[in-house]
């Protein structure tokens, strides 16, 4: 059974990657998204909610993603806790991953969990999406939108509908159409705005410019700045966003999600383990020469 937990282990360490992965790109595009809502107003409440639940269910994902690593972890490193009835609960959450990594690229969905063929290729799209380090124009933000949907759309045929995380994917790409849109219309205002105002080679013609200037101050009140975004400030949140997370060596010390996952972990075994003797904190997970394992039954 070690051998298919360690087969498991990888698996997941490979979901992981490609969850963080999606994480972080969401986090690019929800930088961008904030500024460009802010121009127009904040009346982007559909995608703002898109934005969200995404985020919402990667977090989720993570920490039960993390959760299995470490339960897995702890079986191999200590097999005869597999022998142990208050494992069985234990080894039922892997088994369901076993389950879906055995029934294939499209299995049954199991949160914490990526078929390693979905996972890779998450990790291979998102790694070789366009980047927009510049966004100064109007243009700049329509190649930035569209790229993000070119993005979006491959990773929604890599799910079945079965996957919450395909309807997150489906109403965000739905939404970036939105502002898509919006933004079109801007990059059309603009070189209405830009042809009307030219000055015309033919002086006669240049005498009834001002025919226009009323329709042009009508068209300038529906136009909107483009927001700018300079190449400094992108390259700083690239770079904090390039931290993809990984298990601590010094698990003792591990903070956050993992730290969190391992102290339920432990209170789960220390209500049932009773200590024999003096013991090492250092070989804490030594159960064999300090642990006296005892099982109560639980109400």
């Amino acid at each position: 059974m070690i051998e298919e937990i360690k087969n498991i282990k990888q698996c997941l360490v490979l979901s992981n990657k490609a969850t963080n992965s999606l994480n972080s790109t969401l986090k690019h595009m929800q930088d961008k998204f904030l500024v460009l809502d802010n121009s127009f107003s904040n009346k982007f409440s559909l995608q703002r909610t898109a934005i969200n639940h995404l985020a919402s269910h990667i977090a989720n994902d993570v920490y039960h993603n993390e959760r299995l690593q470490y339960i897995a972890t702890k079986f191999i490193e200590n097999p005869e806790l597999l022998d142990e009835e208050i494992s069985v609960k234990l080894i039922d959450d892997l088994s369901m991953v076993d389950a879906s990594l055995q029934d294939g690229k499209y299995g049954r969905p199991v949160e914490g969990i990526l078929f390693p063929e979905v996972a890779s290729q998450v990790i291979e799209i998102l790694e070789n999406k366009p980047s927009n380090s510049r966004l100064e124009s109007w243009q700049d933000w329509r190649k930035f939108v569209q790229a993000y949907q070119s993005t979006l759309k491959q990773l929604i045929v890599l799910f079945p509908i079965q996957y919450l995380v395909s309807s997150h994917l489906y109403t965000l790409h739905y939404g970036l159409k939105e502002i898509a849109k919006e933004i079109i219309e801007q990059c059309k205002l603009e070189y209405t705005i830009d042809v009307l105002s030219a000055k015309c080679d033919n002086a006669y013609l240049n005498k009834h410019s001002s025919y226009f200037r009323l329709h042009i101050r009508r068209l300038q009140r529906e136009q909107i700045t483009a927001p700018m975004i300079s190449e400094s400030k992108y390259q700083q949140e690239l770079d904090d966003s390039k931290v993809i997370y990984q298990i601590s060596p010094n698990e003792e010390n591990s903070s956050g999600i993992f730290g969190m996952i391992k102290n339920q972990f432990d209170q789960y075994f220390l209500k049932k383990i009773q200590p024999v003797g003096e013991f090492d904190f250092e070989t804490f997970y030594n159960f064999d020469k300090h642990w006296n394992l005892t099982y109560e039954e639980e109400e």
